[in-house]
């Protein structure tokens, strides 16, 4: 007898969050197990085409969850590909600073609140550690504001590029250089042990993203699909959501 594999393809914004609430999930539907994919907007959003598209069904099956930024899923929604009325809110993200734990301050000595007090710390970290430029949220938006502070050529040699933003952290995290900063969505800089969350950008450069989930009307398991975002979305676990880094959306 095959028992059902939940298929979940996601932004790793979610990771955390879906992470946390797997085993709670598991436990209540028998024999039931996840296959799920982590990683960029961009990259994510190939890997579910492909799934749909069949190039690699052993590896990457049909796509039955998608959870990806509000644009991302507009574009999929408009396309077809995903149910427009399944689509729910997990919350707005916001992306900010990180340090290594060990050298994060423990009171509130380094503000990081105007262009010029990000402009400092750019320019006197030893490595700045972010995830893909190209293809991530929090890459992309962060390359454009180190742009327009005028330093990205300045920068360049000191920023390091990961696919997305939790393996970043995990880098800042375990090479503990002396000095080193890094930036990304505050749900992976939260979700990653031995980096401290330090704050967010300036008003100015502030980004927060909007997180949805929907279902694929391709995938195979649509009711276990439904409960699962029923999950994600529940008010017993508005508090949860928060504390892996989701602000609510106001009406």
């Amino acid at each position: 007898m095959t028992h059902p594999t939940l298929r979940i393809i996601s932004a790793g914004a979610a990771q955390g969050l879906v992470r946390s609430l797997e085993m709670e999930f598991v436990t209540s539907h028998a024999n039931l197990s996840l296959s799920c994919s982590f990683g960029a907007v961009g990259a994510m959003k190939e890997v579910f085409l492909q799934s749909l598209q069949g190039v690699d069904p052993a590896m990457n099956p049909t796509a039955d969850v998608m959870i990806s930024s509000q644009v991302i899923l507009d574009q999929l929604t408009h396309e077809g590909l995903l149910e427009p009325h399944s689509r729910v809110n997990l919350g707005l993200v916001s992306t900010g600073l990180a340090r290594p734990t060990a050298q994060a301050p423990s009171d509130a000595s380094v503000q990081v609140s105007s262009s010029e007090d990000l402009a400092h710390v750019l320019r006197t970290c030893t490595a700045f550690y972010v995830p893909d430029t190209e293809h991530s949220t929090a890459g992309i938006h962060l390359k454009g504001v180190i742009e327009r502070l005028g330093l990205w050529t300045e920068m360049e040699h000191k920023i390091r590029k990961f696919p997305n933003g939790a393996i970043a952290m995990k880098h800042l995290a375990e090479e503990g250089l002396q000095g080193a900063w890094g930036s990304t969505q505050k749900t992976e800089i939260l979700y990653t042990p031995g980096v401290s969350w330090t704050g967010t950008l300036p008003a100015e450069f502030a980004l927060g993203t909007l997180y949805q989930a929907a279902i694929c009307p391709k995938g195979h398991h649509p009711e276990l699909a439904k409960a699962f975002l029923d999950l994600l979305v529940s008010p017993e676990h508005q508090a949860h959501r928060e504390k892996s880094g989701f602000e609510s959306v106001k009406p």
